[in-house]
């Protein structure tokens, strides 16, 4: 689950009145800052996340949950189940990222289903203990539906890199900017 547009520039606006502005010791930087959360607030209900990406991400998720679907079938009591339609989208970008939460969430409850089961025995019939295995939790179409999570996690990190440019981790540590050549005063 990711935060939501409005939460991560909040936070941005946040860290840049608590972290950076108290820091300042220059009046034009400080006022350049100020601005930059003015443009941020004004910027803020003008914008939603990217529909491409998130259209590609639902639509994955869609696919992953019907995979889920086939391969650990109508069995499994307890099994997670998606309430909704696979088939249709939002149109817009709060609307795909909330479907892409809940597909999330979705999923998370299938590992944690899936995880629950434990090791491959029943209960013992002696003593009553422990709950009887699942049969679904366990065997092939449960190592399926683990391969198929795990295919679509490293499918999604794969766009979300592709999508992340590189940082700027040299930069911050000299506090330089390499598109500038000027040193910072100091």
């Amino acid at each position: 689950m990711n935060n939501s547009l409005d939460r991560l520039l909040d936070g941005i606006c946040a860290a840049l009145r608590r972290d950076v502005i108290p820091r300042l010791d220059d009046e034009y930087a400080t006022g350049q800052a100020l601005a930059v959360i003015d443009l941020i607030n004004n910027l803020k209900p003008r914008l939603d996340w990217a529909v491409p990406p998130l259209v590609e991400r639902a639509r994955s998720q869609q696919a992953l949950v019907a995979e889920l679907d086939r391969v650990l079938g109508a069995g499994g009591s307890g099994r997670p189940r998606f309430d909704a339609a696979l088939d249709s989208l939002p149109v817009d970008g709060r609307g795909l990222q909330a479907l892409c939460d809940r597909l999330d969430a979705h999923v998370g409850a299938t590992v944690r289903w899936l995880g629950a089961a434990g090791p491959v025995t029943t209960a013992d019939p002696m003593n009553g203990s422990g709950p009887p295995a699942d049969p679904a939790q366990h065997g092939e179409a449960a190592d399926a539906a683990r391969a198929a999570i795990s295919r679509h996690v490293h499918a999604e990190l794969r766009r979300d890199m592709a999508l992340t440019p590189r940082p700027l981790f040299a930069e911050i540590a000299r506090g330089t900017d390499a598109n500038h050549s000027s040193a910072p005063s100091s």
